[in-house]
């Protein structure tokens, strides 16, 4: 039986991913909409992260939504706040 890839792995390694694509296409000077494409991929590396904290930290099922979908930026973002701030 194949093994099941670690879901903290794969959404950090996507964050990662989406953080240097940002990164890139705000370095290139010719390309047109940059700042608002860098910034969104930006926005959906820290979606990713905040994600990989619920579901490691917080609770596995915590990040969906419903079947097909996992909460948005938002959502994610107020439930490591309050985590976080519950813990301190």
């Amino acid at each position: 039986m194949a093994r099941k890839k670690n879901v903290v792995k794969s959404l950090i390694d996507s964050a990662e991913s989406a953080i240097y694509a940002g990164i890139e296409i705000h370095n290139k000077p010719r390309i047109p909409y940059r700042y608002p494409t860098a910034t969104l991929l930006v926005i959906n590396a820290w979606e990713l992260v905040l994600k990989a904290f619920v579901y490691k930290y917080i609770g596995k099922k915590l990040i969906y939504e419903d079947k097909d979908h996992t909460i948005p930026f938002n959502k994610a973002l107020v439930k490591v706040h309050e985590h976080i701030n519950k813990t301190e």
